[in-house]
């Protein structure tokens, strides 16, 4: 048969492409040796007759189970073609090559190629003894003298798979035979169960490298006679194979964040016994979990339904149970069932305690299948009872959450009043009102147009609407009055505080069910310092994000009981007689401050998140007097132009919506000159709201240089500022892929400075290798901002780094993370205050993150030391934690 070199290249482009979505199973090391000899297979069973193109041998069976990507098989599948498979459903020899995204997955190929046996060959297998172990077995699967391709008459080449029982390995071994390969475009390597999870050797001389993303379809070069080519399964190190070495994962609320684990090297647990819904009813491969759920949530549901099934064939099992390792008691189990994976597990609790408990999560691969797996735990609030607790706050935090999955409410309160009634696909939210003004606002994300219902009671069985419209207050429901116009957001002024609410929230149209945020804040009042009545105390405001607020401000005019401000400009002259000639008052005023930068121009006044209570909004005039603060009689007009009333915007017809957000742009300014904002709330009004600054004004910081250098033991970071407005500090952060960035310490800033400053900071602890710095400058209102990122070469004996040690304190169990840099054997011990040893430990790290968990049953409240002892390179690191009852 002739190839067929399009498919190979549409099949790369394929692997290529789909690669950056998918996530490789397999999990083998490679290594390449010769032995002195390649001995054919004495007395085999013959599979495929000499001088045959294309066939695929029946089921063979190993007379062993071998585990291949932690999944049992017993059986194969040969082809003359040069591979073998596990799934026995193959039906085709399939001689194009394709480790990639082949049906025929999982695959083992020594030479996957259009082949022909030789006149004098065969293909056959032969079990035996492993010399190793000559209690357990070896399968070899033997291609004797081969023809390489199927048009060529001359015997190439011969060679093995062999298959250990036991340890699971799998060895490539070739012989060269008299002739040279006649157009050879052969593919070596293994395939496992999901497309694009492959390894693919890029030559087959004696030390070729692995290819994990793009398969090479073009070997014709034969290896010597005895050159081995072995994959071994790597090791996992498991931590949480038992009860007491459970590992905590994050009780999540809306979105959950998984985990990814495996059961591959578990071993039998043997107690608890097997939950009734497992079978069969094995815990020969369980991993262990606990999860504390907060005070305040009653529901929890554990999935390991979190990826696609469409090729991994690994089952899951799940139980959940309360009390201690000790004294476990079953809440609740399940076995497959998931909608993602039908093999995946789902299990979901209600009814649980309103106090915070830590229960233990059980993961079993069903019927001791051995793979890996995603765990996440979180809230289900599909229902009033299981309703998602949220914390009113200062300002808008939202907190992000879906009602995909969700059902309808069993008999939920009435909506009456709304005119509207649920789709039936609803979430449930409650709360405990912070302060008597809230705002319940939600942001579109993939549910884009939604309706929410507030109700008042203390529990699901007594929720009530709330009675009346009170005066500025919106109805306790809303559909559309969110920043998209389609979502829901509740302003009221009446809320009682201590006391509960509930929230539910539905799709309005569709989609009627997605992620959505939802946050509740009290109304925003600004400190002291950002926010002035009078021109003395302005404060002076930047490039960034400011607060505003009016609420506090003396109301100027003495029909109210207040004189009028000497400071004030009079009413006439904030715009003149223009857009505010029919409301020409200048009462709650507020002033603010800017100097434009050496080169002057146009800046920009951004104005949003307006709460406002007469929802009237604000009138706003920019002034340039020809003194700091004058008298009344000497600040002048408004700048012609800069003006705005909130009150003249037509869009302003429901009294229930705030003032839209606004922008005004002030055109030429002067270069270095004082400039003052006036806000002024219309008809009296009292209004909160957010201001930003753009345009025509001095960077936050000028950084003239920033530099690393390297000292052996050190690495130094400089950097020079030109010009400093309003710098609180910077944060130095460092990396080692220039991606991934750690903290490394906070430097202050000068504040306001108009010369340069020079800053450096001593990385004592610098990775092996490359170093990558960056600035992260944060002003004095919060807003920050990154450098760009260098990098210094450093060589440097620090061959893994502590990352964390967590929680600390600690109460039961302590994590200690550990990122290294190579394949490494530490040990951690365990002091007291007075220096003796607590625990000490020897542990094999692994490249990359490692976690080291320790159990403080046994240990007193107080404080304790950690020591990390690198015997190789005889250094030590140090930490601390708290021990706590």
């Amino acid at each position: 048969m002739l190839k067929n070199n399009n498919k190979k290249l549409f099949l790369w482009m394929c692997a290529l492409l789909c690669w950056i979505n998918s996530s490789a199973q397999l999990n083998y090391t490679f290594t390449p040796f010769t032995i002195a000899t390649y001995t054919y297979n004495p007395f085999p069973t013959i599979l495929v007759n000499s001088n045959v193109d294309e066939l695929l041998s029946p089921p063979i069976n190993l007379g062993f189970t071998f585990y291949y990507q932690g999944i049992p098989y017993t059986q194969i599948k040969v082809s003359s073609n040069g591979w073998l498979t596990f799934n026995t459903a193959a039906s085709l020899p399939v001689p194009n090559n394709d480790l990639s995204t082949s049906s025929l997955r999982p695959i083992l190929a020594p030479l996957w190629d259009d082949l022909r046996t030789g006149l004098g060959g065969n293909v056959n297998y032969r079990i035996s003894p492993n010399p190793g172990i000559p209690t357990k077995s070896v399968m070899t699967v033997e291609w004797k003298l081969m023809n390489w391709n199927h048009l060529s008459s001359l015997e190439s080449i011969s060679f093995q798979v062999k298959l250990y029982d036991s340890t699971n390995v799998v060895e490539f071994l070739y012989r060269s035979e008299n002739f040279t390969p006649s157009k050879g475009t052969a593919s070596v390597g293994i395939a496992g169960t999901c497309s694009n999870d492959y390894y693919s050797l890029n030559d087959l001389g004696g030390n070729p490298n692995v290819l994990k993303t793009n398969e090479n379809f073009n070997l014709n070069v034969k290896p010597t006679s005895g050159q081995v080519y072995k994959f071994t399964p790597k090791k996992n190190i498991l931590t949480n194979d038992v009860c007491a070495n459970a590992i905590a994962l994050t009780y999540n609320v809306g979105f959950c964040n998984v985990l990814s684990g495996t059961v591959i090297g578990a071993t039998a647990t043997g107690s608890p016994a097997a939950p009734p819904c497992w079978s069969p009813s094995t815990t020969d491969a369980d991993v262990w979990y606990t999860v504390t759920k907060p005070a305040g949530q009653t529901t929890m549901l554990v999935s390991t339904d979190n990826i696609a099934g469409t090729c991994n064939s690994f089952s899951t099992e799940l139980a959940v149970y309360s009390g201690t390792c000790g004294v476990l008691s079953l809440l609740g189990c399940a076995s497959n069932g998931g909608s993602l994976n039908s093999q995946n597990s789902i299990l979901s609790l209600s009814g649980l305690p309103n106090i915070a408990t830590t229960y233990y999560i059980r993961v079993e691969g069903d019927g001791n299948t051995q793979g890996d797996f995603q765990i996440c735990v979180k809230a289900t609030n599909d229902e009033c009872s299981g309703a998602t607790v949220l914390t009113p706050d200062v300002v808008c935090n939202y907190f992000y959450s879906t009602s995909a999955g969700a059902t309808n409410s069993g008999n939920p309160p009435s909506n009456s009043s709304a005119g509207y009634s649920a789709s039936s696909l609803d979430v449930w939210f409650r709360f405990t009102a912070s302060s008597s003004y809230l705002i319940i606002d939600t942001k579109d994300l993939t549910l884009l147009d939604g309706t929410m219902y507030l109700y008042q009671g203390s529990d699901c069985a007594g929720l009530s609407e709330i009675s009346g419209v009170f005066p500025d207050n919106q109805p306790p429901y809303d559909d559309d009055h969110s920043n998209n116009g389609l979502m829901p957001r509740i302003v009221r002024n009446d809320f009682v505080a201590g006391s509960a609410y509930f929230l539910r929230i539905w799709g309005n149209t569709a989609p009627l069910t997605g992620t959505f945020g939802i946050c509740i804040s009290e109304r925003q009042y600004c400190a002291a310092s950002n926010a002035a009545d009078t021109c003395s105390f302005a404060p002076t405001i930047g490039l960034g994000t400011w607060c505003g607020d009016n609420t506090q401000a003396r109301v100027t005019s003495s029909i109210n009981g207040f004189p009028t401000d000497p400071g004030d400009p009079l009413p006439a002259q904030f715009c003149k007689i223009g857009p505010l000639n029919y409301n020409a008052t200048v009462d709650n005023l507020m002033f603010y401050k800017f100097i434009t930068n050496s080169a002057g121009g146009n800046v920009k006044l951004d104005v949003y998140n307006q709460i406002c209570q007469k929802d009237n909004g604000l009138q706003v005039g920019l002034f340039k007097p020809a003194t700091s603060c004058p008298s009344g009689i000497g600040w002048g007009n408004a700048i012609t132009g800069s003006c705005y009333d909130a009150t003249k915007d037509p869009a302003f017809t429901n009294k229930y919506d705030n003032p839209i957000n606004w922008s005004k742009t002030f055109n030429t300014l002067l270069p270095s000159t004082s400039y003052y904002l006036l806000f002024d709330g219309a008809y009296v009004d009292k209004c909160t709201w957010t201001m930003t600054l753009s345009g025509a004004l001095p960077l936050p910081i000028e950084l003239l240089s920033f530099t690393a250098k390297n000292f052996d033991d050190f690495n130094l970071v400089e950097w020079e500022t030109k010009t400093e407005t309003n710098n609180n500090y910077f944060t130095l952060e460092r990396s080692a892929d220039g991606n991934e960035f750690e903290f490394l310490g906070n430097i202050q800033g000068a504040g306001n400075s108009v010369s340069s400053i020079n800053y450096s900071f001593k990385d004592l602890r610098p990775l092996d290798g490359t170093n990558y710095y960056r600035l992260k400058q944060t002003d004095f209102n919060g807003e920050f901002k990154y450098s760009n990122v260098i990098a210094v070469q450093a060589k440097s004996d620090n061959v893994l780094q502590v990352k964390s040690l967590r929680p600390n304190p600690a109460k039961e169990l302590i994590y200690l993370d550990i990122y290294s840099q190579e394949n490494i054997s530490i040990q951690v011990v365990i002091h007291d205050v007075m220096g003796n040893t607590v625990d000490s430990k020897n542990v094999m790290l692994t490249e990359g993150m490692n976690t080291i968990q320790n159990n403080l049953n046994e240990y007193k409240s107080g404080f304790y030391f950690v020591s990390v002892i690198v015997p190789k390179i005889n250094k030590v690191y140090n930490s601390k934690f708290v021990k706590i009852e």
